[in-house]
């Protein structure tokens, strides 16, 4: 496993206590959530948070693997219909902090311009960002049709069934040839050792990364839990380079 991406910090989340976490767990990339219109809500921090977070990181001279940014909503749509108006003043203000931006499109049916297979997505391999797409059965044309203009390079693809539920699937889907990946979809502190089990077989010797937000929060107020997530962690670890600790 390369990465274990923990989803959800917000503006109650002290980003120092991230940057302590990510020294004990070398392996650890924060998901950090955009929306137009849950800004400042809970899992979508505020961009002043986001860019306290980004100063810390280059003052402290941290790689940005550690960190991908999870654009939602209207960034999303607008982006596939060709205006990088919002979303390409994101990538570009955050470019010290992230090098990976996921497409999340939580199941809803997405459509797509020429002008973003053909020139957008272009652009963004000439910038050296991955991006990563929420692969699932209703929107995967738009990954395979993006690819088939533009081949592999700079893009990846997370396998999230229930569409960002936090529900687990009746089986983890097989790797895509030639495409990294990673899995998500009801992944927890109590269930993850056993669902990494379950994801060996299926994927064989290919690198892969999973990712975990909704078991990740607090039952009592729905906050980003730093226990949950150190205890996810701490139990991933030994499937990683990494090895137990």
């Amino acid at each position: 496993m390369t990465k274990v991406t923990v989803t959800g910090a917000d503006d109650k989340t002290n980003q120092k206590d991230l940057i302590n976490l990510l020294k004990l767990y070398p392996f650890v990339e924060f998901g950090i959530l955009f929306s137009m219109k849950s800004r400042g809500s809970k899992r979508f921090p505020e961009h002043e948070w986001i860019d306290e977070l980004q100063d810390l990181v280059v003052k402290n001279k941290i790689n940005k693997r550690h960190f991908s940014g999870h654009l939602c909503g209207k960034y999303v749509s607008d982006i596939f219909n060709g205006n990088v108006e919002h979303s390409g003043t994101i990538m570009d203000k955050y470019s010290s902090l992230f090098s990976r931006w996921q497409l999340n499109t939580h199941g809803l049916k997405h459509g797509y311009s020429r002008w973003w297979t053909d020139v957008i997505a272009k652009e963004l391999q000439r910038m050296d960002v991955e991006i990563i797409f929420q692969y699932d059965d209703v929107n995967k044309h738009i990954m395979n049709h993006t690819i088939g203009r533009n081949g592999n390079k700079g893009f990846s693809a997370l396998f999230d069934l229930s569409h960002g539920a936090g529900v687990l699937p009746d089986a983890w889907p097989m790797p895509i040839d030639g495409l990294d990946v990673g899995y998500a979809g009801g992944l927890s502190p109590s269930n993850v050792v056993e669902q990494i089990e379950k994801i060996l077989p299926v994927i064989g010797e290919k690198d892969f990364w999973i990712d975990a937000e909704t078991h990740l929060r607090s039952d009592v107020d729905d906050t980003f839990d730093l226990g949950k997530v150190e205890a996810f962690l701490k139990a991933a670890r030994p499937y990683t380079q990494f090895g137990p600790k």
